[in-house]
């Protein structure tokens, strides 16, 4: 598996042996670099609404000493911000099956009778134009969808924020500390 951030697996290798206090520093150094790299993500993000720079989050574990930073909580597309894992990954070309605009009518309210729908058939009057020219308007049809190359925003390589310079001068200063105090 690669890592994310240079150097974080070594400093996470040495969590059973940090004291409590320098875990708490540990604690505090980390979210400072989260914070950084929230700003950096922000800053790249697509910004045509605002919400997909507001979807990002950042999320502190201090028992763990674990963060997480970008878009978390999406569901494979049942989250409102899906379209941020297309616009970081990119898509390709394809045509699907989509079965839109169904007509249809709900009869019961669930509550004191049994909930049904039940689909209409197909429009004599409402028809479709362009490449689905003919088709009624409720069926499945054919949609083109175009390629749209990657951009990352979320997992972007930052070398502007230096993880394991940071991390390497906190354990520098709290050995430094711990030698002294000793």
């Amino acid at each position: 598996m690669t890592e994310r951030v240079k150097g974080l697996a070594e400093a996470h290798s040495m969590f059973g042996a940090v004291p409590a206090a320098a875990r708490d520093q540990l604690g505090v150094e980390l979210a400072i670099i989260a914070r950084d790299i929230l700003a950096a993500q922000k800053r790249d993000a697509p910004n045509e609404t605002g919400k997909l720079e507001a979807g990002l989050q950042l999320h502190l574990q201090l028992e763990e000493l674990r963060v997480r930073v970008g878009l978390l909580n999406l569901l494979r597309g049942r989250s409102k911000l899906f379209y941020g894992r297309i616009i970081e990954f990119g898509r390709r070309a394809q045509t699907v099956l989509v079965t839109r605009h169904l007509k249809r009518r709900v009869r019961g309210n669930g509550r004191t009778s049994k909930r049904t729908i039940q689909y209409l058939g197909e429009s004599k009057r409402l028809r479709r134009r362009g490449p689905n020219a003919g088709t009624p308007i409720g069926s499945a049809y054919k949609m083109r969808v175009r390629a749209m190359p990657e951009r990352p925003f979320v997992r972007k390589e930052r070398p502007e924020i230096d993880v394991a310079q940071r991390l390497a001068n906190f354990w520098g200063s709290t050995i430094k500390s711990a030698g002294g105090a000793a």
